[in-house]
């Protein structure tokens, strides 16, 4: 397999690791924003909203920025290491 290939398939897994990780965040959002009166009160639901919201929307970050490097690599692009 060429290495642009393995590239843009690196490219597509991350792209797929971050949809999986958006679905994550909006599932925590939906599960923490609508307390049902038994555990989790709203204001642990928004400290906790905020702590782990901001985790994941910087690990979503990071994924896009890897992906589009990869993205560019598979097109031929040069980066000196």
């Amino acid at each position: 397999m060429p290495k642009s290939a393995l590239e843009r398939l690196a490219a597509i897994g991350g792209i797929i690791a971050t949809a999986v990780i958006a679905l994550i965040l909006v599932w925590f959002i939906a599960f923490v924003s609508f307390p049902d009166g038994e555990g989790i009160d709203w204001t642990e639901g928004v400290i906790a909203w905020i702590s782990v919201g901001l985790l994941l929307l910087a690990i979503i970050i990071t994924n896009i920025i890897y992906v589009r490097i990869l993205l560019k690599l598979s097109k031929g692009a040069r980066y000196g290491v």
